[in-house]
């Protein structure tokens, strides 16, 4: 286990450490102080830990920095196969995830468009 007081995301937080996610990584699954959560949380209420600054910090995540800090997530296979469901449309795809992010930036949709097109390039979805 971790050691307390050390400033990381635990100390942060309040949360309990338990497995290590790696035995070559000083990275750990975490159960928050309020329990795990039975459902999912809404993609528009993701929210940011940065611990590595001066005073931590943790802030809302807003617009297309929510799709953004969470993009690298999605070329794991499971999150990907999650979101295409194994027959959406690449169109579906874009739609899906503009709404579960709560786009509405034009900029924000050709950032989720170039990314379905990479997932498309990558084989995990077929192009129609």
């Amino acid at each position: 286990m971790p050691a307390a007081g050390n400033g990381g995301a635990l100390d942060l937080t309040g949360a309990d450490a338990a497995d290590q996610v790696r035995p070559d990584l000083d990275k750990f699954y975490a159960i928050p102080p309020s329990g795990l959560a039975a459902d999912p949380m809404p993609l528009s209420q993701l929210s940011f830990l940065d611990d590595r600054a001066d005073q931590p910090v943790h802030e809302p995540i807003t617009g297309i920095d929510r799709f953004t800090r969470s993009k690298a997530a999605f070329y794991r296979p499971r999150f990907c196969e999650a979101i295409t469901d194994g027959s959406k449309s690449p169109e579906s795809i874009k739609n899906e995830l503009t709404q579960r992010f709560e786009i509405d930036d034009q900029s924000c949709a050709d950032e989720i468009r170039d990314f379905v097109d990479s997932l498309i390039a990558a084989g995990f979805v077929e192009q129609t």
